[in-house]
């Protein structure tokens, strides 16, 4: 079948096919200088300032739940972290002039704060009107207590939300969440009603199972990592803890060419006082992994056409709440970053182009 489908397709005169010989070896070459330029950027040394929190010791309860920032609030302190120091980047200052600052308790209760109107969400096959919060829990109009959470056991099968409980409750948070409300709480605080801006950044698409950024091939990763430290935004990521299973988050603050990532660490050692300040220390070991999405932290694209790019991502049933959605904006779809290309491909290309250049001069017969 492909014998004859090559004997019935005609023949390109010879002039046309050596225009497009040379059309693909320039391109071809061009692509190799494009992407070597690309493997081949300098890092630098480069520190975004960053005060650092701890979670250690702070027996505030998360949200509603019997969990506690101790024990379970090393995202919600990375958090902290991240937002301060763009709040200081942004020079953003409060109605006596102070930089506005946040501690991890202040950002549990903005997280707590119900939405102003409530939306339509699907509970149990029905539908109601519900508020939430930024750990995702719903409340019926007039009551402080949440009604349902979110469901801890996020098999297939299962129900989205559950009934409150205080004891099973995870008190996870949603980085949009917190984004959003520490926007609306910025804005309401400063003179010029100009409050935090939440900066495109890049999405960390980090392959299911972890990725060691220092493998030759998580460069693309890594590079984005760097990227955004080079913007100014430092960088949450979720990293292992002892039994070598994610569960812990920290906040990459700077890249030094001579040791790589370093990070502040929400966790300090309760006994030495001391904590981890390299990725590159155990139990982390440089490795990072991805959480819902497939995405350690970051925005994603549209994939559709009547869908348009919004700051977070947005829950369907979020989608008329002012405070988790207060640009009303459509809801995205993640979408995997094309990645640098490594230089093995880079020489691939220009073997390409070379051997089509080279093709070009053969005699004719040949």
């Amino acid at each position: 079948m492909i014998a004859s489908m090559t004997r019935d397709c005609p023949r390109r005169p010879r002039a046309q096919h050596g225009r497009i010989t040379r059309l693909v070896a320039a391109a071809s070459l061009m692509m190799s200088v494009v992407a070597g330029a690309a493997t081949a950027q300098p890092y630098g040394n480069v520190t975004v300032p960053v005060t650092p929190q701890s979670q250690t010791g702070n027996n505030t309860r998360l949200d509603h739940s019997q969990t506690t920032i101790n024990n379970n609030g090393c995202f919600l302190v990375t958090m902290t972290m991240y937002v301060n120091s763009q709040l200081a980047a942004q020079n953003v200052r409060d109605a006596d002039g102070n930089v506005i600052q946040y501690t991890p308790d202040q950002i549990n209760n903005i997280a707590m704060r119900q939405s102003t109107n409530p939306v339509n969400v699907r509970v149990d096959g029905q539908v109601d009107s519900y508020h939430t919060d930024a750990f995702g829990n719903l409340y019926r109009p007039g009551e402080t207590e949440p009604a349902y959470m979110p469901n801890p056991d996020r098999t297939a099968g299962q129900p989205a939300y559950v009934p409150f409980d205080s004891q099973t409750a995870t008190g996870m948070v949603n980085e949009g969440g917190i984004l959003r409300r520490v926007t609306e709480d910025t804005r309401s605080r400063s003179p010029d009603g100009n409050g935090l801006v939440v900066n495109n950044r890049n999405p960390l698409n980090v392959p299911e199972g972890g990725a060691d950024i220092t493998e030759p091939a998580n460069a693309a990763l890594a590079q984005r990592i760097r990227d955004e430290l080079n913007a100014g935004r430092p960088v949450p990521v979720w990293v292992s803890t002892d039994d070598g299973t994610p569960g812990h988050w920290v906040l990459i603050a700077s890249w030094h060419d001579t040791g790589g990532f370093d990070i502040v660490d929400p966790w300090v050692d309760p006994i030495t006082g001391e904590r981890k300040g390299w990725l590159s220390d155990a139990p982390y070991n440089n490795t990072i992994f991805a959480s819902s999405g497939g995405n350690t932290f970051g925005r994603g694209t549209t994939n559709a056409d009547n869908t348009l790019p919004s700051a977070w991502p947005i829950a369907p049933e979020d989608m008329g709440d002012p405070l988790l959605n207060p640009y009303a904006s459509l809801p995205y779809v993640y979408r995997e970053s094309r990645p640098i290309p490594l230089p093995s491909s880079v020489i691939v290309l220009a073997g390409l182009g070379i051997t089509l250049l080279l093709m070009r001069h053969r005699p004719h017969g040949s």
